[in-house]
């Protein structure tokens, strides 16, 4: 199963990132609307493509075992990150599948798992050149000074959102909170949160901002 989608008419691609678009199918318009810039994109992909091997291995375990709740947990992560990163066919057969777990069609899951892991191991070699990838350094605007209510808020949406794992909503929010000069503490939390985040360790992610 091929990924077909591909978007080559995006202007605001560097010339370094626009190879995404033809040799991995992605939707480049869809993934900087995500991002939010070429370089955060550009970490994205990289992280993306260095988790890939574990993280399709755990699906593949998660359905040796019959555990259908890490499968589903598992599965709708892969969707939200090929979402962000605009691979829409990778996407969509991880949404399909995360919806047949926990609706428990396990004669979907079992039928169509191979084809989900096949199209995103195949994205190890589409996303090889990625490692060489380096842009120039963005200009750093000036950060912006947060109240503490602004803060709070903000970390209680990152707990609510956590539960729900929804993560785009978790991604839209540490974008917003990249612009801020956040106390010490804060910017703490927000670390080891990010850090989790690239794990899709959801109960990292939640013991972190306690």
């Amino acid at each position: 199963m091929e990924n077909t989608d591909v978007n080559t008419n995006s202007k605001t691609v560097p010339e370094e990132l626009s190879w995404l678009a033809t040799d991995a199918g992605l939707d480049l318009d869809d993934a900087l609307e995500y991002t939010g810039s070429p370089h955060h994109l550009l970490k994205f992909v990289k992280t993306f493509y260095e988790s890939l091997d574990h993280k399709a291995d755990v699906i593949e375990d998660a359905l040796d075992i019959g555990d259908l709740d890490l499968y589903a947990i598992k599965v709708h992560a892969l969707k939200s990150a090929a979402r962000i990163m605009g691979a829409k066919s990778l996407a969509s057969l991880a949404k399909d599948l995360e919806y047949a777990a926990k609706d428990g069609d396990t004669e979907t899951v079992n039928s169509q798992t191979d084809a989900l892991l096949n199209l995103y191991r195949s994205f190890k070699d589409k996303l090889a050149k990625i490692e060489d990838v380096t842009l120039e350094p963005e200009h750093a605007p000036s950060k912006l000074s947060i109240s503490d209510i602004e803060l709070e808020n903000a970390f209680e949406a990152l707990k609510k959102f956590v539960k729900e794992m929804d993560y785009d909503a978790i991604e839209m929010i540490l974008a917003e909170l990249s612009q801020y000069d956040l106390p010490d503490d804060a910017s703490n939390k927000v670390a080891a949160f990010s850090d989790a985040l690239k794990n899709y360790d959801w109960t990292a992610m939640a013991e972190s901002i306690k």
